[in-house]
């Protein structure tokens, strides 16, 4: 397999063509940093699983869903690491980022391991739906645990 290498030059250039720079809550600079970090932790953890999770696919064992060796392990460090709540707001435990923030990352992920991009993929639409018509009550008890 060939190793996966972070498109991050190409997602920030796209990023300044198309404007971004001009949107209040987006910092260039910031997003580089932010995509390298998650760059690194792309192509050395999460690019790795794609082929296993390839040939291994899901599986059902005793009525649940295992996923392909390694996939667990990689969404742990994930999740340790804080990523699932980038566009979590801060007032429920998470980092208050934008969009294009998390387009910067969803798109390394993607490219690095898509499988595996899918299953904390609805993390930040989930997010999106409480804060345009959830209640008060279901925010502080649901984004703190999509935080984590």
């Amino acid at each position: 397999m060939k190793p996966f290498k972070a498109p991050l030059e190409d997602i920030l250039f796209s990023l300044r063509v198309a404007g971004a720079e001009e949107i209040s809550d987006y910092d260039a600079d910031f997003a580089r940093e932010i995509g390298q970090h998650f760059a690194a932790f792309a192509e050395g953890e999460i690019a790795p699983l794609d082929e296993v999770g390839d040939v291994q696919g899901c599986r059902l064992e005793d009525g649940r869903v295992k996923m392909p060796d390694g996939f667990a392990a990689s969404y742990q460090a994930y999740c340790a690491q804080g990523w699932p709540a980038l566009t979590v707001p801060e007032a429920y435990g998470g980092q208050g980022m934008g969009a294009l923030m998390l387009a910067v990352t969803s798109e390394i992920f993607s490219g690095a391991n898509h499988s595996l991009q899918m299953v904390t993929g609805l993390v930040p639409g989930a997010v999106r739906v409480l804060k345009r018509f959830g209640t008060e009550e279901q925010r502080a008890k649901i984004m703190p645990q999509l935080a984590t």
